[in-house]
């Protein structure tokens, strides 16, 4: 099978799928099918083939994704290595990321792409001749962030690039769309010929900025214990890199039959992990209906979840973001509810002493309906379906009743009685 596998990879037509966590070079977890194991690896060197990880897939061995070679790494699966592994992308090669990538080192080279939508750490660099896109938190633990000629850098908004103990030094292109870059303990320059544009932040908190090249009078920038060279004046060390991880567009909980459907559209996802949906009565919230992997990506993403055994009665449902660290907050609520809305009963005298009952619900459902003597015999039972927002009126054959009866009627948990005297 292995023979098979290098084969397929050759020609261009395979496309290794993680079906669990585990090593790269792990036989066992990989398909080429995307559902049956295939008894084989994906080689180290991508070229000509793809690679899919939708699981947390562990580096054995440098990765380099070549000409016609794709490695995607999923929303909610992972690339993480506490190994010096180190992550090439060359001409011809891309990184298509959601999940989270945490290599020692990270190079693009001159014709090579990546897309980093989900959060990526460099241990010791991060070099760049090509095109890369950030979308979500980046890391640089030591070393420089290097920004080589020709190269081109788009930061997102709501995007940190945080140098921990490192310089940024651009020569290419750098197109901030909202995004920052924060340098703890060294400097930026920007060389000769190279451009920083675009509407952003830039922050050195113990160095300082030099500037031969072009900067565009959008992207500010602060050096409060140093000083700026060449740069644009004044320097604004308001704080302008504030995460939102989440842009909420909607949250809404509505009937649906029997049920409750939970929607809701974000317009910008960054380090989400997933999303929980919480049931509450009286403020107790420990009721979790499910949860939903996030798509964690700068664009539109509309989700929804159903509550297929919703409580009877008024329920507030949160909605609740989790980051990659695990950290967690809620950021929507919405109130449903399961329950007859309008219930009236009325006697219609001079009409053959019958009854009448209308109902109105706010959900599809069952009406139960039965009226009894005062010694509890039942003298009428009805079954009834009931569209929601739809009033459905039920007069029972009394016509040969007389004296004081109960009408009862039960919808889920709620109910109720009343006394009718038929003459």
């Amino acid at each position: 099978m292995a023979v098979l596998c290098l084969s397929f990879s050759a020609l261009g037509q395979a496309t290794y799928t993680s079906l669990a966590d585990g090593n790269w070079n792990n036989t066992s977890v990989w398909s080429l099918d995307g559902s049956t194991p295939c008894s084989c690896a994906p080689p180290a060197t991508v070229t000509g083939f793809t690679v899919v990880a939708e699981h947390n897939v562990i580096p054995t061995a440098n990765l380099t994704v070549g000409s016609a070679g794709i490695l995607a790494v999923n929303s909610g699966a992972s690339l993480i290595t506490n190994f010096p592994r180190n992550l090439t992308v060359n001409s011809g090669g891309l990184v298509n990321s959601n999940g989270e990538i945490k290599m020692a080192q990270i190079n693009i080279n001159a014709g090579g792409t990546a897309n980093f939508y989900g959060p990526v750490t460099a241990g010791s660099k991060f070099t760049i001749y090509g095109n890369v896109s950030f979308g979500s938190t980046v890391t640089m633990t030591t070393g420089n962030l290097d920004i080589k000629s020709a190269a081109t850098v788009v930061i997102a908004s709501n995007v940190i690039i945080d140098i921990i103990a490192g310089n940024a030094i651009n020569a290419g292109t750098i197109d901030f769309q909202g995004g920052c870059i924060t340098i703890n303990g060294g400097n930026f320059t920007n060389q000769p010929m190279s451009q920083v544009v675009g509407s952003g932040f830039i922050k050195s908190s113990l160095g300082n900025f030099t500037n031969n090249g072009l900067w565009d009078t959008d992207v500010d920038w602060c050096a409060p214990s140093g000083g700026g060279s060449g740069m644009p004046e004044p320097q604004d060390c308001s704080d302008h890199c504030v995460i939102l991880p989440v842009e909420l567009v909607s949250f809404d909980a509505t009937c649906d039959k029997n049920s409750v459907r939970l929607d809701w559209v974000t317009a910008i996802e960054t380090d989400v992990s997933r999303f929980i949906i919480q049931r509450c009565i009286d403020d107790d919230c420990r009721s979790e209906i499910g949860q939903v992997e996030a798509n964690n990506c700068l664009c539109k993403s509309s989700y929804s979840m159903i509550d297929e055994n919703p409580l009877p009665g008024k329920s507030l449902y949160r909605l609740v973001e989790v980051a990659y660290d695990g950290s967690s907050r809620v950021i929507a609520q919405a109130p449903a509810a399961i329950e007859v809305q309008n219930v009236t009963m009325r006697v219609c005298n001079g009409c053959n002493d019958q009854a009448t009952a209308t109902f109105v619900t706010n959900c599809q459902g069952t009406l139960y309906l039965h009226v009894t003597d005062l010694t509890g015999r039942e003298l009428y039972r009805s079954t009834i379906a009931v569209e929601e927002n739809r009033a459905v009126t039920i007069t029972p054959d009394t016509e040969r009743l007389s004296g004081i009866v109960l009408m009862a009627w039960t919808f889920g948990e709620e109910r109720g009685t009343e006394k009718l005297v038929l003459k």
